[in-house]
């Protein structure tokens, strides 16, 4: 006879694997079962904090461009001078020095890294957010246009698409290319930015690369917050239908217990690596202990 009772729910919100036993020993044994992720049909959403993984790519971005910053011509001729006053401010102090008075080619030079390292950034934020689902594929659907941030998240996809799958300069003959940089000035609020005689997309730290990784961010933790909620009811429903004759048994994991005197506590024990990382919200555990 298997006996079942339901502990109260957890405080947290996400599972890994549903959990069902039995205390009925099968030749010294007592089985497991375990319905996997995929075949309970409940896809459960990453235990990664998405928000937190932006804000990281945020502080290496700062970072980087904080070697190499945007430089003024006016910095032709001198050998030393602070990095620029945005990264003093976010607590980034570096001083230049260099061996002879630089060279407005140097300028240049150090200035077009730091748009590659822009559009770098990027390419990166959508990754991020498509290795996640937080962007779906053609076959998941479409972005969900009621979320905060999702024109940030629009425009990053958009964004990405260009500068993975041609040179990276903006192409002012480019209809589709024209309608992003015209959305990234408007969304952006970029100013002196023409559309008609620009070379490269708009890609500013402080005015277009943070505001839009900060509306990635809100559009993934609300992503997220869905996501969570919908497959918690799916947990619930597959819960529902959990009786002793006819929940369906997957797989079977035979522990061995040693003397059938093991007390449940000691079967958590052991059980221990099957729940790492596994948070419930309810457990079906045996009512009671074995003899």
């Amino acid at each position: 006879m298997v006996d079942w009772v339901s502990w109260e729910r957890e405080k947290a919100h996400r599972i890994n694997a549903i959990i069902v036993r039995s205390t009925e020993p099968i030749s010294g044994f007592v089985t497991h079962s375990i319905i996997s992720r995929s075949e309970s049909g409940v896809e459960l959403p990453s235990d990664i904090d998405i928000p937190a993984q932006i804000e990281k790519q945020i502080d290496y971005l700062l970072r980087t461009r904080a070697v190499f910053p945007a430089i003024d011509e006016s910095a032709v001729g001198h050998s030393s001078f602070p990095t620029a006053p945005y990264y003093q401010q976010a607590g980034i102090h570096i001083k230049f020095w260099f061996a002879e008075p630089i060279t407005l080619n140097q300028v240049q030079t150090i200035n077009s890294i730091g748009h590659w390292m822009n559009q770098n950034f990027a390419i990166r934020l959508c990754a991020l957010l498509e290795y996640h689902g937080v962007i779906p594929t053609q076959s998941q659907g479409k972005l969900n246009k009621s979320l905060p941030g999702f024109q940030d998240v629009n425009i990053v996809r958009r964004l990405r698409n260009v500068l993975t799958h041609t040179s990276g300069r903006y192409n002012t003959s480019d209809a589709e290319e024209r309608r992003l940089y015209e959305t990234m000035v408007t969304h952006y609020r970029v100013e002196g930015a023409d559309s008609a005689t620009a070379t490269e997309f708009p890609l500013s730290i402080d005015a277009v690369l943070v505001p839009m990784a900060r509306g990635c961010q809100e559009y993934a933790q609300t992503w997220e917050n869905e996501q969570a909620g919908q497959q918690a009811r799916k947990a619930d429903s597959l819960r529902s239908q959990v009786t002793c004759k006819t929940f369906p048994v997957f797989h079977l994991s035979f522990l061995m217990l040693g003397p059938l005197k093991t007390s449940a506590t000691a079967l958590d024990q052991r059980f221990t690596t099957v729940l790492q990382g596994a948070a419930c919200r309810r457990r079906l555990l045996p009512a009671t202990t074995l003899p």
